[in-house]
């Protein structure tokens, strides 16, 4: 009935758990596991706790927070860690008057999510070049800033050349006293990249909750010290004080979690954390195959598999397709006549090539690529206008 009302229409994902595509597919147990929960009313305060010791004694991490994705989970983590410097501004965020707060990250390590530490009030300095950045030049900018840096944050955009390795970062930010956050959002398959930068000694590891652990795509997680996952909570959305008859709230109060997404994200961690990535691997490296067998004949297409490490979107652990077509035909016009097929598929194009990632593709999928792709090769489109191209 509301495929209707909303004009819902399906696509085929062949780029990856991207947010614009909806995320990922929300199996049958985390569906049904929101059930109970969203006919009752409960304390709020009280689940996310408990959910929170849940998902950290799975994981086995100290402490676990579920936010309104990984993107506020970066907002909150760098507000906790202002917080920690001076508990009083807890009460001011994102005003810091004359209180001037610095986070530090690395200019080669490029990311659209950077910017959204400034929604906490503070600064950002980068530190190094876009190219890379030296353990000297980290160290200078320690010494000079360490007296106002509330944070490191490390945007692990894995693999990057020329960077300072993350046990590095750590062991050089926590001589100053300073926390260290990282950015794992989608860095995870493989299962144990969520506690590689904790092993190696970061505060806190940000992941979403909404890519390959399977919850809703509004959810993400903070993982890490319990100090400063509880000023998380102090700040978060489900934190107010009463006082004189008038309520309080903080800066998580925009970033919202129902309870609905707190129990999605709870099953949903068992579930990925019991994931078989061996099975998981191989459909992985099957579909490629039969891209590409598929593919493969065809004299106006080169074709090849593209084994990890890959670099967006991410996991890197993800091998892909790379279709090169030749007799003048562009790639950019196929993945967009590609949209317009029924159901549309959704493709990567980069630097004159056609890119197909299996991860989100149900079986067969990968056959109705393959083919709309020859059919639209055997048309020659050459020119840059949509011809409306439907598949029939």
């Amino acid at each position: 009935m509301y495929e209707d009302k909303l004009k819902i229409k399906e696509v085929i994902n062949a780029i990856g758990t991207v947010t614009f595509l909806g995320g990922n597919r929300i199996s049958p147990e985390v569906l049904s596991s929101i059930e109970e929960v969203s006919k009752v009313f409960v304390n709020m305060k009280q689940l996310i706790d408990d959910a929170g010791c849940n998902i950290a004694k799975s994981m086995g991490v100290e402490s676990a927070y579920i936010t309104n994705g990984a993107a506020a989970a970066i907002v909150l983590s760098v507000a906790s860690c202002i917080v920690k410097s001076k508990p009083g501004l807890k009460y001011k965020l994102p005003e810091l008057g004359r209180d001037e707060k610095f986070v530090l990250t690395f200019k080669n390590q490029i990311s659209e999510f950077k910017y959204l530490i400034k929604l906490t009030g503070a600064k950002i300095k980068e530190i190094g070049t876009a190219k890379d950045t030296s353990e000297l030049s980290f160290k200078k900018a320690l010494k000079k800033f360490a007296d106002k840096t509330v944070a490191i944050v490390y945007f692990a955009f894995e693999p990057l050349r020329e960077s300072l390795k993350i046990e590095d970062v750590v062991s050089i930010t926590h001589s100053f006293g300073i926390p260290v956050i990282v950015d794992a959002a989608a860095e995870v398959p493989p299962i144990y990249n969520f506690k590689r930068y904790l092993e190696a000694g970061a505060d806190i590891v940000i992941l979403s909750g909404g890519k390959a652990i399977g919850s809703f795509s509004d959810t993400g997680l903070m993982l890490g010290k319990k100090e400063i996952i509880e000023i998380a909570k102090e700040i978060g959305p489900h934190s107010e004080e009463i006082s004189n008859s008038r309520n309080t709230i903080f800066i998580g109060r925009t970033m919202k979690v129902s309870k609905e997404d707190i129990v999605a994200t709870t099953v949903a961690v068992d579930k990925f954390l019991k994931l078989n990535e061996s099975e998981f691997m191989n459909d992985m490296n099957t579909k490629c195959k039969e891209i590409i067998d598929i593919l493969g004949n065809n004299t106006s297409i080169r074709i090849k598999k593209i084994n990890p490490p890959w670099y967006f979107p991410r996991p890197v652990t993800i091998p892909r397709v790379e279709v090169e077509f030749n007799n003048k035909v562009d790639a950019g016009v196929i993945a967009n006549n590609l949209k317009y097929y029924n159901p549309a598929i959704y493709c990567l194009v980069d630097k004159g090539k056609l890119y197909i990632n299996p991860q989100c593709l149900r079986t067969g999928e990968e056959k109705i690529i393959s083919n709309a792709i020859l059919q639209l090769v055997d048309r020659e489109i050459v020119g840059n206008n949509i011809d409306n191209f439907t598949g029939k």
